[in-house]
């Protein structure tokens, strides 16, 4: 076997060499897949085709070595290139086999098939996947028994005559559809010397109306020139355009109910993946389309829904769903019938395919079977520091729904006043009492003659609710920004008049009593037109900076930053510059002398003194410079070896005294 590759494959090998190895064609060809084929080379037709060859005084090489690395590229080309099916072209429709059939309504069979060729589990769509499914496809095929497969016949009969399902028909239009559509222009030229220009428009898999412009014009002809598509693309994008609203004003035109007319404008192809909300407010699941749909289609269905069902429960009307809180504990929002069993209600972006399916199918089964109404319910929802509150679920309708509004915190009463009850209060508590009365709106505060005792009932005016802050019963000096606020329904608004009235000084002590106006004077009409402002967190700051009441915020502690509502004629306040705070000086501490220890460690005394001589000495040095430090070290080491000779000599003198005492006892013992 030679190793020099010649011109023609064929002489590779010689005609004694073909002949053996067509002898493995026929069972090379069985196998489908390149992992089968590939095994089948090196476990068999490889070592039996090098063993022949051996016989017959032809060398291979050792294993390993660079001759039989080159005799096995050379022997995995040639099969790999010779034996090849031929070339098929796209089928055209009316062949719809029964093996077809078994792919589009058989898919979890073959993703079981799959698995037990593969012994794993591989995913759909990967290139393992790939592979096996055209054997996977035939075991199923040969498998089946023969009721089955009479019954799929018919199926293909069926799909050959009247059409394929609109999933199979757009699988096909994806994968084969250009390539048909290109093929035939080109037999069209050829037969006939007609060239086309295609404008053709269909649902991809996902369900997406694609429109596309097929022109092969100028190749058929052999001609270089630019093609019509792009010398004349803005009218071919005109084209694709009015293709698109043609084509969805038909199919929209194709189902039930009177049909639309579509304007040339951008138009949603797909109206049955919408979530209606009905004149209550309560929303209605679409019916499931007859396409496929993507993810980010089921979770938008999925999410308008949960929050129009939030929102009816919390009486809000622009609110989102808790999807967090929801994740941590769904039976404390929601109850176990309307959630299917073994399934997280979470934020819909983080559940799978096949999460969503499930839940949708099990909310389209409670629709049909209890109504829009009881579809769904949240048992709870959070309302601010109040926590967890029960659902409230209001049967009116949502445009005559009242919005909720927070709890308006009352003005404590000062210590001065503390227990007292102005005739102001129990006035306004009266009209409180009374269920048929409507708050109307103030008119301007300013100062008010003080009421005779002998004036008649008729006479005294009538207060609003609510009524007036006890804190404005009596305007002076120091609280200039609340003189002029006053209440109006659940708005606060300054007065400009009342504002120029305290700028000017004209200030009276007279208590104030307001009185309602019908809606229809100038005056209230006036107050009812005031504008309002929304504000954030420092703005407000800076208003109670200068004396403006405290207002409760506008959103809830879990809404971000805090959003107050004022009068627009409040904002006057910022132009005022805020009085500065007088602040006392605090009294100076009283300083104790700490008590000395009576009983201290002398050693441990002397450590301390030295350790701080030495820190003193350090600090000097370097303060006064390099030479004062060195000589205060030098200082510090003559002291400490004067120190250690004194210590020793010490040392030295009560040994000799101790020698001493031990010789005179033992000398008077003797």
């Amino acid at each position: 076997m030679s190793n020099q590759l010649p011109t023609r494959k064929a002489s590779l090998y010689s005609s004694e060499e073909l002949a053996q190895l067509n002898r493995y064609r026929d069972e090379y060809m069985t196998y489908k897949s390149s992992m089968e084929r590939t095994d089948f080379l090196k476990k068999k037709l490889g070592p039996e085709f090098f063993n022949w060859c051996t016989t017959r005084g032809k060398s291979v090489g050792e294993p390993g070595s660079a001759e039989f690395k080159a005799a096995v590229k050379q022997l995995s080309n040639w099969v790999y290139n010779t034996w090849r099916l031929p070339k098929k072209e796209s089928r055209r429709r009316g062949t719809v086999r029964v093996i077809d059939v078994v792919r589009a309504t058989m898919a979890e069979e073959m993703d079981a098939e799959v698995k037990r060729i593969l012994k794993r589990d591989v995913e759909r769509g990967s290139r393992e996947y790939f592979e096996q499914q055209n054997r996977a496809l035939s075991n199923i095929v040969r498998k089946l028994p023969a009721a089955e497969y009479a019954r799929l016949q018919a199926m293909a009969k069926e799909w050959n005559e009247k059409g394929s399902p609109p999933e199979e028909q757009r699988r096909t239009a994806e994968k084969h559809g250009w390539k048909r559509v290109q093929r035939d222009d080109v037999h069209r030229w050829r037969d006939m010397g007609m060239v086309c220009l295609t404008f053709m428009a269909y649902h991809a898999s996902d369900g997406d109306l694609l429109v596309l412009c097929q022109d092969n014009i100028a190749e058929n002809m052999g001609a270089v020139a630019t093609p019509f598509r792009i010398e004349y693309e803005a009218l071919c994008t005109e084209m694709k355009k009015k293709l698109v609203n043609y084509v969805t004003m038909l199919e929209r035109s194709l189902q039930p109910g009177p049909a639309k007319y579509v304007e040339e404008t951008e138009q949603d192809p797909r109206p049955d993946l919408q979530v209606i909300l009905d004149e209550e407010g309560f929303p209605q699941l679409p019916e499931p389309p007859s396409f496929p749909q993507k993810h980010e289609e089921l979770v938008r269905i999925v999410r308008k829904f949960l929050n129009a069902h939030y929102r009816l429960a919390s009486g809000y009307t622009e609110r989102a769903a808790p999807y967090g809180a929801l994740k941590g504990d769904n039976r404390k929002f929601v109850d176990a019938e309307y959630i299917p069993s073994g399934l997280i209600l979470q934020e819909p972006g983080n559940l799978k395919m096949a999460e969503l399916k499930r839940l949708l199918e099990f909310w389209r089964e409670r629709q049909a079977m209890y109504g829009v109404r009881n579809t769904f319910r949240f048992a709870k929802w959070i309302c601010g520091k109040e926590g967890m509150v029960a659902a409230i679920y209001s049967n009116l309708p949502r445009d005559a729904a009242p919005a909720r509004t927070r709890r308006k915190r009352q003005s404590k009463k000062s210590k001065k006043h503390k227990g007292e009850t102005t005739e102001l209060e129990l006035q306004g508590d009266e009209t409180r009492s009374n269920a048929s009365f409507t708050p109307a709106p103030t008119p301007a505060l300013a100062p008010a003659p003080a009421a005779t005792p002998a004036a008649t009932p008729a006479q005294s005016p009538t207060l609003c609710d609510p009524p007036i802050d006890p804190i404005l019963l009596k305007i002076g000096p120091s609280i200039t920004p609340q003189a002029i606020h006053q209440t109006v329904g659940d708005e606060r608004v300054v007065d400009p008049s009342a504002e120029q009235v305290v700028a000017e000084g004209n200030v009276s002590d007279t208590p104030i009593q307001s009185t309602c106006l019908d809606d229809a004077t100038p005056a209230a009409a006036a107050i009812n037109a005031e504008p309002t402002e929304r504000i954030g967190f420092e703005v407000m700051q800076r208003l109670r900076e200068r004396g403006y009441p405290d207002v409760p915020s506008d959103n809830g502690p879990a809404e971000g930053e805090p959003v107050y509502i004022v009068p627009s004629s409040a904002l006057r306040l910022l132009d005022v510059t805020p009085p500065s705070p007088h602040v006392e000086s605090a009294p100076k501490p009283v300083l104790r002398k700490r008590k000395r220890k009576e009983q201290a460690n002398d050693d441990s005394g002397k450590r301390s003194r030295n350790s701080n001589a030495l820190m003193y000495q350090e600090v000097q040095g370097i303060l006064n410079g390099p030479s004062a430090l060195a000589n205060s070290a030098a200082g510090t080491r003559t002291r400490s070896a004067a120190a250690m000779r004194t210590r020793n000599a010490a040392a030295t003198r009560k040994r000799g005294a101790t020698s001493n005492s031990v010789s005179k006892r033992a000398t008077r013992r003797s």
